[in-house]
């Protein structure tokens, strides 16, 4: 990403200029060995013109920092910093302790400006201890990130969850219910099936009375005349 941004976005020079030194062999001693600035940013890059975001940086911080530029052809340069071209391109703070000795910060930080400039001020105020800490911070902070999107689809899920729950205990209620009424129909149906059989049941027997009875008169009559 870095290499990408810094190759192909803004202005491109095919000279260092301004605040930024092209470095070389025959220049890089005397410049590392200056103590104007706090510290020097060098940014090792494959590009042979200077990528537009570097020299805004060198233009952001020019009273501050020290910029340089190494690029692919300065072998001697590449080897002395453990630079290679498959990891280029690279950016790394010197900062000299007061004994003199040098220390070498890589940044490991995203294609942006501010990013780039928290890191130099992150080296002038304290160097690797001070890089280091806020590269735990952000990773913290990425990893609490990480967990509040975790919480919140935990709760998406559990949510989810409770209303498919919902929805079957409904769809339960709901066949429970219909049982309910197909029972209480089929109740009602009984019970009038039950009243019509008790009514074709008087019906009959209210005509066998009478047909017993006419029955009985006849019976009489044929005794009557008989005698």
């Amino acid at each position: 990403q870095l290499g990408l941004f810094l190759g192909l976005e803004g202005e491109r020079r095919g000279m260092a200029s301004g605040a930024n030194v092209l470095l070389t062999s025959e220049n890089a001693e005397a410049w590392l060995a200056g103590r104007d600035k706090a510290i020097k940013a060098i940014l090792f890059t494959k590009k042979s013109e200077t990528p537009g975001l570097w020299v805004r940086v060198a233009d952001a911080f020019a009273t501050q920092v020290d910029f340089g530029e190494i690029r692919l052809g300065e072998t001697a340069l590449m080897k002395r910093f453990g630079m290679s071209e498959s990891v280029l391109p690279k950016i790394v703070a010197v900062r000299h302790s007061p004994s003199g000795a040098a220390e070498n910060i890589l940044y490991e930080g995203p294609n942006e400006l501010e990013k780039i400039g928290e890191f130099l001020q992150d080296a002038i105020g304290g160097g690797t201890v001070v890089v280091e800490l806020r590269r735990e911070v952000e990773t913290l902070n990425r990893e609490l990130r990480g967990l509040r999107a975790e919480v919140v689809q935990e709760r998406e899920a559990a949510a989810a969850a409770r209303a498919e729950a919902a929805r079957i205990k409904l769809g339960q209620v709901g066949q429970v219910e219909a049982a309910r009424n197909s029972i209480k129909t089929d109740l009602q149906q009984a019970k009038a099936n039950e009243a019509a059989a008790l009514q074709r049941l008087e019906t009959e027997s209210s005509a066998l009375r009478e047909a017993l009875q006419s029955a009985e008169k006849e019976r009489d009559a044929v005794r009557l005349e008989a005698h």
